[in-house]
């Protein structure tokens, strides 16, 4: 008996199961309907297709929407998913996680420009949205915006141990020529995860702002010591 047939939780025929039985019970009540059509999704499963024109009828339900945008990224039907996280915004203007999910979807289209402002929307909806401030700094980054050291730092305000965001703020600082300040970051990055030394050493020697540390003991004491 192959793992994932036996029920364990890497088997998703439980859960689409009772998911059908929802929708059978409820057929006019959009959260079972969304799951399932979620789950099948997920498992690349055509019959999700004859569910789809079902949800219009929820045009409102912005956290079935955002859930069904989830399931199609992760599918990669990258623009099913922005029209899914589009429908969410529609259904729900405030809702950070919509325009978040839009941002991706530019992203992964080439859209960057487009992408920053939809990360910056969700980021001033909701200001401790950790991941749309990373978000927002990787865009950056790949416009060569300079903000991308200010949303790595914001990032990591809102989430402290999110350890890219730190080894990220710091090559930023350093490329603006601040080695001090990239230091900072990369002993916040390491203080968060201690393996990541082996980066922060290539990130300092493959600069031209940046220092060799010829010892990796040396580095990691200095790095320490930098509250």
């Amino acid at each position: 008996m192959s793992p994932a047939s036996d029920g364990s939780p890497t088997d998703p025929a439980p859960a689409i199961g009772r998911a059908r039985r929802a929708v059978a019970q409820s057929p006019d009540a959009p959260e079972p309907l969304f799951r399932l059509c979620a789950l099948l999704l997920r498992q690349g499963d055509a019959s999700a297709n004859a569910l789809l024109p079902r949800l219009e009828a929820f045009r409102h339900y912005a956290a079935g929407w955002l859930h069904l945008g989830e399931a199609l990224f992760a599918a990669r039907q990258i623009e099913g998913a922005a029209v899914a996280f589009a429908r969410a915004q529609a259904a729900e203007p405030g809702n950070a996680a919509g325009h978040f999910g839009q941002g991706r979807c530019l992203r992964e289209r080439g859209r960057l420009q487009e992408a920053a402002t939809a990360f910056e929307q969700a980021a001033t909806l909701q200001p401790r949205f950790a991941q749309a401030w990373f978000a927002l700094g990787l865009v950056r980054d790949d416009l060569r915006d300079a903000g991308a050291a200010d949303a790595y730092g914001r990032a990591l305000d809102a989430d402290p141990t999110l350890h890219e965001a730190a080894l990220n703020l710091g090559i930023a600082r350093q490329e603006t020529g601040d080695l001090d300040g990239a230091l900072d970051a990369y002993g916040r990055a390491l203080r968060t995860r201690p393996e990541a030394l082996g980066r922060i050493a290539h990130a300092l020697s493959s600069s031209p702002t940046g220092c060799l540390f010829l010892d990796p003991a040396d580095l990691h004491r200095a790095l320490l010591d930098r509250a």
